[in-house]
């Protein structure tokens, strides 16, 4: 693999790793890989759900004539990519079921073609977290009822998909805009369920309360 050989390592994220990589990096450049596209096909049952309900959580499959856009990271010495590497087998594969790919990256702001040897972390079908496609209305309804260690699985994909527009707006990803979508409309419906719940409360304890005081008047 290009780890053993460089004292440079260069990682690529597509999923949390845009807005939170938690490693020691020297420089980022926004970019895309090919063959491959961005899903939510993966389930996860640590950081962002539980066995119970399983979050889900981006991962790639291959897509002959399409990309995936992302950010790359570079890391720098070999105590800092040990250090990269650690972190990431835990987080990526022993937590989240993904294993190490290789695969050439296309930085956004080059003038000749060239790539740079990334790795890069993707999920199978074959792992045992694996959920696979469903439609988006349901993928949305599993996301908003999700939550982990690392917090709910609805702020997973709504940072992401904040990041995308704010940072890669030539990225027309619509599997993540159209889940970005419906996530915050159920979160709307449900806002709207409590508050109307919550003002039902406040005027069911109100009516209470004045009849209370009637009562006492009467008396």
């Amino acid at each position: 693999m290009i780890i053993e050989k460089t004292d440079s390592l260069w990682v690529f994220g597509y999923g949390s790793l845009t807005w939170k990589p938690n490693i020691c990096y020297r420089k980022k450049l926004i970019g895309y890989i090919k063959g491959f596209k961005r899903t939510f096909w993966q389930g996860n049952m640590y950081q962002r759900g539980t066995k119970e309900k399983p979050g889900r959580v981006a991962t790639l499959v291959e897509s002959k004539n399409k990309q995936v856009w992302g950010v790359a990271f570079e890391v720098c010495g070999k105590e800092n990519i040990q250090d990269a590497l650690s972190h990431l087998e835990t987080r990526e594969t022993k937590l989240g079921g993904y294993r190490c790919i290789e695969t050439q990256f296309h930085p956004r702001d080059t003038f000749d073609n060239q790539t740079i040897n990334v790795i890069c972390y993707t999920a199978t079908s074959n792992n045992s977290q694996y959920l696979g496609p469903c439609d988006t209305d349901q993928m949305a309804e599993q996301i908003i009822w999700a939550s982990g260690t690392c917090g709910t699985n609805s702020e997973y994909v709504l940072k992401l998909a904040q990041f995308i527009r704010d940072y890669i707006p030539e990225d027309e990803d619509e599997h993540l805009f159209d889940l970005e979508g419906k996530i915050l409309e159920k979160q709307n419906k449900s806002w709207n369920r409590k508050s109307s719940v919550f003002s039902q409360n406040i005027f069911d304890e109100r009516t209470l309360n004045s009849s209370i005081r009637s009562m006492k008047l009467i008396s």
